[in-house]
C-alpha cells in the first residue's frame, strides 16, 4: 500500500530517498571515523612496542 502511495507522489519519494541517503552517508562517515581511530590506536600501540 505505502509503495503505491509514494509512487503517486514523486516529491515525497524523492525527499524520502534523500533522507535515507543522508542517513547512510552519516552512518558511513561514523564508521569511517571509528575505523580511522582504531587504525591510529593500533599504530600507536605498534610504535610503543619499539620505543
Amino acid at each position: 500500500m505505502n509503495k503505491k502511495n509514494t509512487k503517486k507522489h514523486g516529491l515525497k519519494k524523492g525527499k524520502g530517498k534523500k533522507g535515507n541517503v543522508q542517513k547512510l552517508n552519516i552512518i558511513s562517515k561514523i564508521t569511517l571515523v571509528f575505523q580511522v581511530m582504531a587504525l591510529i590506536k593500533s599504530l600507536i600501540e605498534f610504535v610503543n612496542l619499539f620505543l
